[in-house]
């Protein structure tokens, strides 16, 4: 079952979407935060993932730069996002 990485702030928005991922049969890994989302990301052994699904932040964070930034590197760039 391919496994996608879920990061979304809102506890609605996160469950519509994991319900939604889910009935399309990917397993969801869900993070409520871009920090949370760095601290997973930063072990990838535990964070195994075939694409990363993550809501645009609602106003300046730099976490979530920090996050997008990530995401751009040799490690990460082949994950669809």
């Amino acid at each position: 079952m391919p496994r996608i990485l879920l990061i979304e702030a809102s506890a609605t928005r996160r469950r519509a979407l994991s319900t939604m991922l889910s009935q399309k049969g990917f397993e969801v890994r869900m993070l409520t935060s871009y920090s949370e989302a760095l601290s997973a990301l930063a072990h990838p052994s535990q964070s195994e993932c075939e694409a990363i699904v993550a809501s645009w932040p609602e106003y300046s964070d730099h976490r979530a730069d920090d996050l997008f930034s990530m995401l751009r590197s040799r490690t990460w760039q082949s994950l669809p996002v």
